[in-house]
This record gives structure tokens, sequence and C-alpha cells, in this order.
């Protein structure tokens, strides 16, 4: 996860101020992989000017200027990718999230309830935004897939942007200005494989936690993607999610 900043204009010219979170998905297409970062739309579509701020692998913030959004063709979809091309001086690794985990490829449908995570920038620490540093804040799921549901961000003091999607996923969060392009993530328990039969893909997701599925006890954790968040509806504490889902599907038509 890491930060977008642009050019703010304020008295006596224009200063780089933080604008919103982006993070990356690992995406596998034949034998090749290639990683992508994802945003909301409306976090980067007015600026002429937005540099990525990262952690690498040296625990450093790297900055890069990140131009060339692609965008849903409708103009109603907030959300936005292009491909990850940190700058060649970066220290890797870097953390992605592979495209396989997503909840639509693990087929989990959470209830009402399920615990929710996602990180990203806390604009009113002025340290952590310097360092590239998120902080991770927590909600629970309120309704899965809605329709009809429309969002609002102010481009100007009097223009108003109105954002909607096919479907979304609505949480019941605290956030605060900075979280929107953040990575959405589920945190459920099920059953151990001692105890139901559990899909090949549950394998290896606890595998990739660093679980050894033979030890797995009675009731086991997952955590998976689900989606982006978004914005709230008017402050009303509900967030928006747009779907792991549509994001995959513009990345997979449109980034090579």
């Amino acid at each position: 996860v890491g930060f977008l900043l642009g050019e703010v204009q304020k008295a006596g010219g224009a200063d780089l101020e933080p604008l919103g979170t982006f993070f990356v998905l690992q995406i596998q297409r034949d034998a090749d992989t290639f990683a992508a970062m994802v945003t909301s739309r409306h976090v980067v579509a007015d600026q002429s000017l937005v540099i990525a701020r990262l952690q690498d692998g040296s625990g450093a913030p790297i900055e890069w200027n990140v131009s060339g959004w692609i965008y849903p063709a409708d103009g109603r979809s907030d959300w936005a990718v292009r491909p990850f091309q940190p700058p060649p001086s970066a220290q890797g690794p870097f953390t992605a999230v592979p495209d396989w985990q997503a909840h639509e490829v693990v087929n989990v449908k959470p209830k009402a309830g399920t615990t929710v995570y996602f990180p990203g920038l806390l604009t009113g620490v002025p340290s952590l935004v310097a360092n590239a540093t998120p902080i991770v804040r927590s909600g629970s799921v309120a309704a899965w897939e809605q329709s009809g549901v429309t969002w609002t961000t102010r481009i100007t003091p009097s223009e108003v942007k109105r954002w909607t999607a096919d479907r979304v996923h609505l949480v019941d969060v605290r956030s605060w200005g900075g979280f929107s392009g953040s990575p959405c993530f589920l945190q459920f328990q099920t059953p151990g494989p001692r105890r139901q039969k559990w899909p090949d893909l549950w394998f290896e997701l606890a595998r990739s936690a660093g679980n050894d599925p033979e030890d797995l006890g009675e009731i086991h954790t997952f955590t998976v993607w689900f989606g982006m968040f978004a914005a709230h509806i008017e402050e009303s504490g509900i967030g928006v999610v747009v779907p792991s889902g549509l994001i995959l599907d513009l990345i997979r038509s449109e980034v090579t």
C-alpha cells in the first residue's frame, strides 16, 4: 500500500499534498505475471501531476510520477488502474495482492457483520505521510452486492461529481480523508479441514499465509481481498467498496 500526492494550489503557489491511497495487484496472464496499481478515479482524474510514494524493500520511501491512468469507459465508475512501474533505483521486493486471492475466486460470500480491514493514508499525521506508512482501520460488512448505490466527491467548492457502479459492497466503518483507493480485506472463520471438506484453493490460501494444512485446528481464519474502498455515503459511516471482480476486469482488458 502506498500514497498518491498531487499539486494543490495555495497562496503563493502549489504544494505537493496527499490525495489518497493506492495498492498493487499481481495478475496472472497465461504463463506470465505482471503488477498493476489501483486507486479511486476521483483521486487522480483531475490532477495534472500525480506522484506515488511507497516504502520499498529497504523500508525507505520512494517517489515517482504516475501518469496515464486507465478508467472504465462509462465515466461514472470510481476506479482507476495503471501498470506498476517503480523507478529502477527502488529496492524490492514489493508486496502485492495476488489476483487468485480475490473473494470471487475463493468463492466466499460473507454474512453481515463479517470483519473488514483496510490499510491506507491518514492525512492528518504528517510523519506517516512523509514516511509512506499506512495505518489499518477496521469495520464490518453492512450489505453485500448492492445495486443502485451512488456516492459523491467534491471537485471544487461548487462542483460535485456523482459516481455509481453496477454493484458495490457496503461496509460499516470509521474512516477519514485519504482512504479512497485502499484495498479492503475480509477476515472470516470457518471449520477446519478436519471438520468439513475444503476446496483445494483453501489449502493454497492457508499455505500462502504460512500455515501447514496438516496442523490446522478445528477453526481456521482466512483473510481475502474483496475490493477497493471508494468513499463514504455522505459521511454516514457507511463506506462504499468497489468489488474486486470489477477491478480485475478492467486490468485484464486494458493493462498490458
